[in-house]
């Protein structure tokens, strides 16, 4: 199973597909599943999911005081370090949103495009 880490967690990612690197992440209290649920299959995109801290398959939570979107943002970068992706699309739903907002804002050299929904 694929895993990065980071802050002493193990972080459960999937990808789908090739082509343009996309991360979507999922909202509160759901799973990458729910963010291939709506993200679907994208022809000439890389879709790169995975469970954010105290969700799915990622071990634990961390320092509760780090649970913030800029923390959160910089767990989804070193996701794309871990897999060597200099830029990507990214995008979210509810917390999700959040976390690829402050990612798109802390990272704009980084983002190639953003959605949230």
């Amino acid at each position: 199973m694929p895993y990065f880490r980071r802050e002493n967690m193990d972080f459960y990612f999937e990808e789908y597909g090739s082509g343009q690197p996309f991360v979507f992440s999922h909202g509160l209290g759901g799973n990458l599943t729910q963010a291939r649920d709506l993200v679907g299959d994208l022809p000439a995109v890389r879709l790169i999911i995975y469970d954010n801290r105290g969700h799915g398959r990622t071990s634990g939570t961390g320092d509760p005081a780090r649970l913030t979107f800029p923390v959160m943002a910089e767990d989804m970068a070193a996701l794309l370090d871990f897999l060597a992706i200099p830029q990507a699309v990214i995008g979210g739903v509810s917390m999700g949103a959040g976390i690829s907002t402050a990612f798109a804002l802390n990272n704009p050299a980084r983002t190639q495009g953003a959605g949230a929904e």
